[in-house]
C-alpha cells in the first residue's frame, strides 16, 4: 500500500532524525536557561548559532552526555533488579538507590554548567 512505501522510504531519516534530537538537546537547554524561557529552546536558529560558535568543546559536551546517559541507563536497569524483602530494610535501601539514580542527571547539569562557565563569552547570543 502507499502507506507502506511511504514509511519505507522515510525509514533511512529516522537514525538521522535521532542523531539530531541527541546533538539539539544540550544546545535546546542552554538556550532555554539563557535566553527565552522554556520555549526558546524550541527556536533553532540560537541553538544552531550556539553550535556554530563554539563546534568543539559542544561536540565534547555532547559525547560526554551520551556516555552518561547510557551509564545512567544501565545503572538505572542494575537498580531496577535489587528487591530487598524486608519492608523497613527495602525502603532504605530503594531511597539509598535512587540517590545513586540521581546522579546521572546531576552529572548532566554539571557538564552543561562547566560548558558554560568555561565559554561563557561565545555562549552570550545576544550579540
Amino acid at each position: 500500500t502507499a502507506r507502506w512505501e511511504l514509511q519505507r522510504a522515510l525509514a533511512p531519516l529516522v537514525p538521522l532524525a535521532a542523531l539530531w534530537a541527541v546533538a539539539y538537546l544540550p544546545g535546546a537547554m542552554i538556550v532555554a536557561s539563557l535566553h527565552d524561557g522554556c520555549l526558546g529552546g524550541a527556536n533553532p536558529f540560537p541553538v544552531i548559532e550556539l553550535m556554530r560558535r563554539i563546534p568543539r568543546d559542544y561536540a565534547l559536551t555532547v559525547g560526554v552526555l551520551v556516555a552518561i546517559s547510557a551509564a545512567s541507563v544501565l545503572v538505572a536497569a542494575l537498580l531496577a533488579m535489587v528487591r530487598v524483602p524486608v519492608p523497613i530494610v527495602g525502603t532504605v535501601v530503594s531511597l539509598a538507590l535512587g540517590a545513586v539514580a540521581l546522579a546521572g542527571p546531576l552529572w548532566m547539569a554539571r557538564i552543561l554548567g562547566l560548558l558554560l562557565r568555561e565559554r561563557a563569552d561565545e555562549v552570550a547570543l545576544d550579540e
